[in-house]
C-alpha cells in the first residue's frame, strides 16, 4: 500500500510537466506572419486578418512590380517579382485598414486589413 501512495504523487508530477503550457503556443501563433500575395493585380486573401503586431508576408508572384501601402500608416513597400517582404504591423492600431497597390490600384488591386487585438 505504500508503494502505491508514494507512485501517486510521482505520476502526478510528471503528467504536469507533460502537460506544457498553452499560453506559450497561441502567443508564437499569433506574432507569425500572415501571408499575402501579390499577383495579376490582385491580393490574396483580399480581406486579411491578423493579430495587432503580427508581420504580413507579401509575396510577388506576378510578372511586373507590385506595392503594398496601408492608407493613413505609413506603411509602404514596393515587392519586385519573385520577392518577398515582410511588413512591419507593430506601430498600427487594432481596426480594419485599406490596403492597395499604388501601381495597379487603378486597376482594382485593393484589399482590406483588420487587426484583432
Amino acid at each position: 500500500m505504500k508503494r502505491w501512495l508514494l507512485a501517486v504523487p510521482a505520476m502526478v508530477l510528471v503528467l504536469a510537466a507533460c502537460g506544457g503550457d498553452d499560453s506559450d503556443a497561441s502567443a508564437s501563433q499569433s506574432n507569425d506572419a500572415v501571408a499575402v500575395t501579390a499577383s495579376d493585380n490582385t491580393f490574396e486573401p483580399a480581406a486579411i486578418t491578423a493579430s495587432a503586431g503580427a508581420g504580413i508576408e507579401v509575396t510577388n508572384d506576378g510578372e511586373a512590380p507590385h506595392n503594398f501601402s496601408v492608407e493613413g500608416s505609413g506603411i509602404d513597400v514596393d515587392i519586385e517579382p519573385g520577392e518577398s517582404v515582410t511588413v512591419d504591423t507593430s506601430e498600427l492600431e487594432p481596426g480594419t485598414y485599406d490596403v492597395e497597390c499604388k501601381l495597379h490600384s487603378a486597376a482594382g488591386m485593393t484589399a482590406s486589413l483588420t487587426l484583432n487585438e
